[in-house]
C-alpha cells in the first residue's frame, strides 16, 4: 500500500544519507566534497517531502494502535467430587425434561381420547361399517 511505499522509501533515502555522510569524512577533493553536500541537501529535501507526504497519509487515515496481551493461565485441576455433582445435577436437569414431556404427551392424549369417547367417533366408525 501507498504508506509502506513512502516508509520504505524513506528508509532507503535515510540509509544513502549516512553513507553519504560517511563519505564526507573520508576526505578528498573540495568538487568531491561540494558535490556530496548537494547530494545530502537534495536527500534530506527528499526526506522533508517524505515526512509530509507520511504526515498527510496519517492524517488522512487516522491510524489506531491496538494494544493486546494474551497471557496463558495456570491449568485448572477438577476434582472427582466436582465431577460427581456435575454429572448428578445434569442427570437430574434431563431426567425431569424427560419426565415432564412424557407426561405432558400423556396428558394430551388422554384428553384426546377423552374427547373423541364423548363425541362417540368409534361408535359412529363402527357403526358406518357395518
Amino acid at each position: 500500500n501507498e504508506y509502506k511505499e513512502l516508509n520504505a522509501k524513506k528508509q532507503s533515502l535515510e540509509k544513502i544519507r549516512t553513507s553519504l555522510i560517511e563519505l564526507k569524512s573520508k576526505g578528498g577533493k573540495i568538487e568531491e566534497y561540494m558535490g556530496l553536500e548537494n547530494r545530502i541537501l537534495e536527500i534530506e529535501q527528499q526526506l522533508q517531502g517524505l515526512g509530509v507526504s507520511l504526515g498527510d497519509f496519517d492524517d488522512e487515515n487516522e491510524f489506531c494502535t491496538v494494544q493486546f496481551s494474551l497471557l496463558e493461565g495456570k491449568e485448572v485441576k477438577i476434582g472427582t467430587m466436582q465431577r460427581v455433582k456435575v454429572a448428578l445435577e445434569w442427570t437430574v436437569k434431563i431426567y425431569l425434561r424427560i419426565m415432564t414431556t412424557l407426561f405432558f404427551l400423556t396428558l394430551f392424549a388422554y384428553f384426546v381420547l377423552l374427547g373423541i369417547d364423548k363425541l362417540k367417533v368409534f361408535e359412529r366408525i363402527i357403526n358406518r361399517k357395518e
